[in-house]
């Protein structure tokens, strides 16, 4: 099976970026991946700062970067989802000690 070229990569690499390196001392990041409901579901789960800490760090920052990352993963997906009527989504959920993000692909969408 194959997935579609960067979904997974940014999505870690927020992990690491906005949740790990901020922390500053040892950080995981957990990535399952599993067949449900007829869609192949990516969980990757990180054990950063989450997202509110990760919000106010960039309210106080005077960076001009703007991470286009999750904005691209969506509309990738919405073109997915309305090309093979099947579900293609991205759910991102604050957690106690980090961030997790489910990503569902249909499985008529993955090459054999």
């Amino acid at each position: 099976m194959a997935i579609p070229p960067l979904f997974i990569q940014p999505l870690v690499e927020n992990a690491i970026f906005h949740g790990i390196v901020p922390k500053k001392e040892f950080g995981i990041i957990k990535i399952d991946f599993y067949i449900e409901d007829n869609g192949l579901k990516c969980s990757i789960l990180d054990n950063g700062i989450g997202i509110p800490a990760s919000k106010k760090m960039k309210e106080n920052s005077v960076s001009v970067h703007k991470s286009m990352a999750i904005d691209i993963i969506n509309k990738r997906l919405e073109k997915i989802q309305s090309t093979t009527g099947q579900v293609s989504k991205m759910i991102i959920e604050d957690k106690e000690n980090g961030t997790k993000v489910i990503l569902t692909l249909p499985i008529q969408f993955i090459n054999v």
